[in-house]
């Protein structure tokens, strides 16, 4: 098995105010290791995500009370897949079953002529997640890619050892990884 692959190409970087050039080696790198890694890491985050939105519908019993209002709801299943950042990975459904028990108004026992009262309460059940498996299948492909820039040209490092240096280097996570395809 394979360590890695990936390839390398040039640029021409420059700074603005001094009009001084210099060429940049960019290499991008995809590991199956890390691949496997982030994969098995998308797997937690939806376990992770899939078991507080379950708790958002208690089950029945004495003081449990589950969410009634449509903007609450939305807003704690919002809350439930951003935090673990499984958002788009995850379909949530809810459905809102209205049960109308009937009971006799007034005291003692019914009868045919006795006033009925009708009661409605609705619960709103949210359904088990199902998971975006297209969704995930397509951002799969994206995993396991690293890109890095270096300025030691290819006589003095080859493209081995500058993909080793990189993997010690400083990755900036929020923005580098995620334009990579990375988290």
């Amino acid at each position: 098995m394979r360590a890695a692959e990936g390839s390398e190409g040039a640029r021409t970087c420059g700074a603005p105010v001094d009009d001084v050039a210099w060429r940049a080696r960019v290499f991008v790198v995809r590991s199956p290791m890390q691949a496997t890694h982030q994969a098995a890491g998308w797997e937690t985050r939806l376990r992770h995500a899939e078991t507080p939105l379950r708790a958002l519908t208690p089950p029945r019993g004495r003081g449990k009370r589950p969410l009634t209002d449509d903007a609450t709801r939305v807003e704690a299943m919002d809350r439930v897949l951003t935090a673990p950042r499984v958002d788009g990975l995850l379909r949530v459904t809810w459905d809102k079953p209205v049960e109308q028990p009937t009971q006799d108004g007034g005291r003692g026992r019914g009868a045919v002529q006795r006033e009925k009262r009708v009661s409605q309460t609705i619960r709103s059940d949210i359904t088990p997640s199902a998971r975006q498996a297209d969704t995930i299948a397509a951002l799969s492909h994206r995993v396991g890619w690293k890109a890095g820039v270096t300025q030691a040209e290819h006589t003095r490092r080859s493209f081995q050892d500058a993909v080793f240096c990189s993997r010690h280097a400083y990755l900036d996570r929020g923005r580098t990884a995620s334009r990579i395809g990375g988290r």
